[in-house]
């Protein structure tokens, strides 16, 4: 992924303090990684409201329990909570909602049970993947 693309979807801050770039949501006047890394801060929040926490810190050791335990399921969780955050952010979700990793945490636990049960091709998954997306914003 080029760095110029990287930036735009996590966004981040130059000298000055100015915000660039970012599809990702504001800080609340935060200093450090959400700051500079709105949508990858909300990622990690979304991973640990699987066991009700609201902290990026506990997203990263989870995430890094999945990845010793199985890799592949570890940048399955991963990708499947940045999907989510991102579609909800993209998808006119409240960002107050999508910052506190709401919209992650549920698409992490899809994609890891997809990723784990199901068999047959590939594209069951993505057609379970779009309905679920598309069901999620039916019930905003």
């Amino acid at each position: 992924m080029p760095l110029g693309l990287l930036y735009i979807v996590l966004g981040y801050e130059n000298e000055k303090g100015e915000k660039k770039g970012s599809i990702g949501m504001e800080s609340g006047g935060k200093k450090g990684v959400g700051k500079r890394f709105p949508l990858l801060l909300a990622t990690m929040k979304g991973i640990s409201q699987v066991i009700l926490i609201e902290n990026w810190v506990t997203g990263l050791f989870i995430l890094t329990a999945i990845m010793i335990t199985s890799l592949q399921l570890g940048l399955m969780a991963f990708l499947s909570a940045a999907v989510g955050t991102l579609f909800g952010r993209l998808g006119g979700g409240n960002p107050a909602i999508v910052e506190r990793g709401l919209y992650g945490y549920n698409s992490m636990l899809t994609g890891m049970a997809l990723f784990l049960f199901l068999e047959g091709p590939v594209s069951w998954g993505l057609l379970y993947s779009v309905r679920s997306f598309r069901l999620q914003l039916l019930l905003r």
